[in-house]
């Protein structure tokens, strides 16, 4: 289509410091996409990255244990969500099926500024 025009993609790397220059907390969406543990964890090695989605519509609470131990391992801020898409969406989850814990949001609120 003539709207369509090719977006230059950032590096995790450069995605996180953008972020963090302008007083945001970069957070590693959606892991389990990256293709596996060790995936997930070459993206945080490699990046300024503070916080990880553990709670999304997984298939299974075994992904969210593991990515919730990565987070504590690695001291990283914890936020989820159900990552909806509208009613529509195939395989959407249902609206707040998927909630980050009230402590993680609260340290998650602390990091930001002026809130």
């Amino acid at each position: 289509s003539p709207a369509n025009v090719p977006a230059n993609e950032l590096s995790p790397a450069d995605a996180a410091s953008l972020i963090l220059a302008h007083g945001g907390v970069p957070v590693l969406a959606h892991p389990g996409f990256l293709g596996g543990m060790e995936a997930a964890g070459r993206v945080l090695d490699g990046a300024p990255i503070r916080g990880i989605e553990v709670y999304h519509r997984y298939r299974s609470s075994t992904r969210h244990r593991l990515y919730l131990e990565l987070a504590r391992q690695r001291d990283l801020l914890i936020t989820g969500g159900s990552d909806f898409h509208g009613n529509d969406h195939p395989k959407n989850g249902a609206l707040g099926s998927y909630l980050t814990p009230p402590a993680d949001w609260k340290a998650l609120v602390k990091r930001l500024p002026g809130l």
